[in-house]
């Protein structure tokens, strides 16, 4: 069923739609609210290292220093070239 959120397509769309918004709200310096966002993104999918980059950037600005370390970390072990 195309409801599901169990269903791997819809996860991935439901993360992409929280990226948007957490990309929008961290654009517009609305750090925490961004973070909550990305972080909804890497829920429904935790294989892309730009949820995890931006959600870093997200955490630095907030100067949640440790938080922001262990996303850009990750970002790097999931993609190497950024």
């Amino acid at each position: 069923h195309d409801s599901d959120p169990s269903n791997w397509e819809v996860r991935t769309r439901l993360s992409m739609i929280h990226y948007m918004i957490g990309v929008d709200l961290f654009n517009h310096s609305h750090f925490s609210e961004a973070g909550v966002e990305l972080s909804l993104a890497i829920e429904y999918n935790p294989k892309v290292a730009q949820y995890f980059a931006i959600r870093g950037r997200a955490n630095y600005y907030q100067h949640r220093f440790e938080d922001a370390h262990a996303d850009f970390r990750e970002a790097l072990r999931l993609d190497p070239s950024l």
